[in-house]
Formats: structure tokens, C-alpha cells, sequence
């Protein structure tokens, strides 16, 4: 997630590289609109990121879906999350943005930055839905905020998107990101170990008591995983117990067995034969490891 916000700033850094170069109302439009959408989508990146962490920060009333849309899904955690974001960014900047800080668990970001952000967005709106001509809902989302450069006067004239207002606004952008967003993240994420990453998935997956955590992996003093204490599928362990619990040894050591040292089948991994919760455990599981290959690794 570190890697995707700093490549951010680059382009952002890029951004106003151009508008140094060339200043011509369609490259300053362009780039405007490019760097509001920039910040939005890492905003949104950030929460699939925290999400997939920690799923249960996404709450049932952040999405609808049809039956259509869960039946044709073969992913259905992936669809409840892109449905839940996609249902957050359609609302007003404000509460997105207080979504996002209930979410990643984060300062919420308010007073004259907030109120900026709101002004540069619904700027925005006005370029890519109405050709930057100022309109009511330009006029009702600024409503009360010091930062509202039209009234009602200015209804169907053009709004005023010089150099330095996109330079302005892009900065402002840059310094959300830089001295909000990362220094929040750090602060909470920051001292993530392999050890909380582990524990958080096996908590997520496993609710049994003959599943404890701790008996089943050893760490080093940095809270490096050293070994898995019990690597064999147990007979006592239910049968989506056994699957995940397989599928997690395999992502360790390459191999799944039972206590009496035979194989675990392969064709127990087989999602056409899985319902309901195992399913959806299953296919959670398999993306976290795929998304998160140091899990349970101890190549850390």
C-alpha cells in the first residue's frame, strides 16, 4: 500500500511538471480533472487495501446488490467491496472522505482543507457535466463554504480555472496526501508485523478453539514467522477447517497431509463442490495469500 501511495505523489509531482510546460486551457482542464480522480482513487485504493484486511469494517448498509450480480460473481467478497466503495464515492466528498477515516480507522481530514477539497471537486463536476458553466449544484455543494468562487449572479457563466488555481489545487492535493494520509497510515499500520498480518486472517477464517493461533506458529523476537508448530490436517478439524487449514500449510511448506502422514487431495481445493460459508472463506483465504504472498511464508 506504501508503494502505491508514493507512486501517487510521483504523478502528482508530474502533474505539475506539465503545468510548468504548458498552460493552454485544455491541458489545464485535463490535467485538473485528472488529478481529482488521482486523489479519489487513492483514497478508494486505500480502502480495498485496509478492507481486505480487515473485512468486517465494511458495513451491510454500504451495499446493494441483485441476485443476478451474485450469481454471476464468481468473486463475491470483491463484488461486495468495488459495490460498497463504488456506493461511497457517488455521495458528497465530505462524507466519502469521513467513510474513508471510519474505515482505515484515521484522522478525519476537516476545516479549510476539507473545504477546499469540496470547492476543487464539484470544479470538477462542472468540467466533465457542464462544460465548466456554473449550475445550482455547484452553487448547493458550496453552499456556506469561504472557498465558493461563484453566487447566484454567475448562473451559466463559465467558472475561472486559471494556471494557478490548478496549480493551487493540485498542491493541495499533494499536501493532503503527504501530510494526512501517509503520516495516518504510518501511525496505524506502520508497525504491522508478520504476526498481526497472520493472526488478523487466521482470526478472520477460524473460529474454533482447537484452532488457537498460537499453537500453531512460532516467532522470532521481530515477530517473524520461524515455524508452523502443527503442519498436519487433523481428523477432528471440520471439513472447511480441514480445506483452509490445508490450503494455508500448502502456502507454507508446498505440501498438505493428514497426521497419518497421507496426502490431502487435491480435489477437496475443487470451489464447484463448495457452498456458503466455505465458499466464501475459501475464496478469501486464496486471495489473501495470493495478495499477501508473505502470509504464512518464511521467505518474510
Amino acid at each position: 500500500m506504501e508503494q502505491k501511495i508514493n507512486n501517487s505523489v510521483k504523478e502528482i509531482d508530474e502533474i505539475l511538471e506539465k503545468i510548468a510546460i504548458d498552460t493552454s486551457p485544455i491541458i489545464l482542464k485535463s490535467v485538473f480533472s485528472f488529478g481529482v480522480s488521482h486523489f479519489e482513487n487513492i483514497l478508494t485504493t486505500i480502502i480495498k487495501d485496509i478492507c481486505r484486511q480487515f473485512p468486517d469494517r465494511i458495513k451491510s448498509k454500504d451495499y446493494k446488490l441483485s441476485q443476478k450480480q451474485i450469481i454471476d460473481e464468481v468473486d463475491v467478497f470483491d463484488l461486495f467491496l468495488d459495490n460498497a466503495i463504488n456506493n461511497m464515492t457517488y455521495k458528497d466528498l465530505a462524507t466519502f472522505i469521513e467513510k474513508y477515516s471510519e474505515i482505515t480507522h484515521t484522522q478525519k481530514i476537516d476545516g479549510e482543507k476539507i473545504n477546499r477539497l469540496i470547492e476543487i471537486k464539484e470544479t470538477r463536476n462542472l468540467i466533465i457535466h457542464n462544460d465548466l458553466k456554473i449550475n445550482t449544484t455547484y452553487l448547493e455543494k458550496c453552499e456556506n463554504n469561504s472557498f465558493c468562487r461563484a453566487d447566484e449572479n454567475s448562473l451559466g457563466k463559465p467558472l475561472s480555472l486559471d494556471e494557478q488555481y490548478v496549480r493551487d489545487a493540485i498542491e493541495l492535493i499533494r499536501d493532503v496526501i503527504e501530510t494526512n494520509i501517509i503520516p495516518d497510515l504510518k501511525e496505524g499500520y506502520g508497525n504491522r508485523t508478520q504476526k498481526k498480518a497472520m493472526k488478523e486472517l487466521w482470526n478472520n477464517i477460524f473460529n474454533s478453539s482447537i484452532l488457537r493461533f498460537e499453537e500453531f506458529w512460532s516467532f522470532d523476537d521481530k515477530e517473524n514467522l520461524e515455524a508452523c508448530l502443527k503442519p498436519r490436517v487433523q481428523a477432528r478439524f471440520s471439513t472447511t477447517e480441514k480445506i483452509l487449514f490445508a490450503k494455508i500449510v500448502i502456502h507454507y511448506s508446498g505440501d498438505a497431509r493428514y497426521e497419518d502422514d497421507s496426502v490431502f487431495p487435491a480435489y477437496m481445493f475443487n470451489t464447484s463442490t463448495m457452498y456458503g460459508d466455505r465458499y466464501d472463506a475459501y475464496l478469501y483465504l486464496e486471495k489473501e495469500l495470493t495478495t499477501n504472498p508473505q502470509l504464512f511464508s518464511k521467505d518474510f
